[in-house]
């Protein structure tokens, strides 16, 4: 396994911040036309092997569970 130095780490993390900048000013229709969806992230209790566990999950508005989404956003 490869290990990734400071300065590549650094330089991957400063070209993905110029992308999120550049790329809406590029094209600002693809940004706006993203609805924007509200989830929560919420706990529950789930039985495992007759014992109560707490678990995090995603919960949309109409109270499904999970994140459902297209390939388009």
């Amino acid at each position: 396994m490869q290990s990734i130095s400071r300065r590549q780490f650094l330089a991957s993390t400063v070209a993905a911040g110029a992308a999120g900048i550049v790329l809406p000013l590029i094209n600002p229709r693809a940004v706006q036309a993203a609805s924007p969806s509200i989830i929560r992230a919420d706990t529950r209790v789930i039985d495992v092997a007759g014992r109560a566990a707490k678990v995090f999950g995603l919960v949309q508005p109409d109270g499904t569970h999970g994140l459902v989404t297209s390939a388009a956003n």
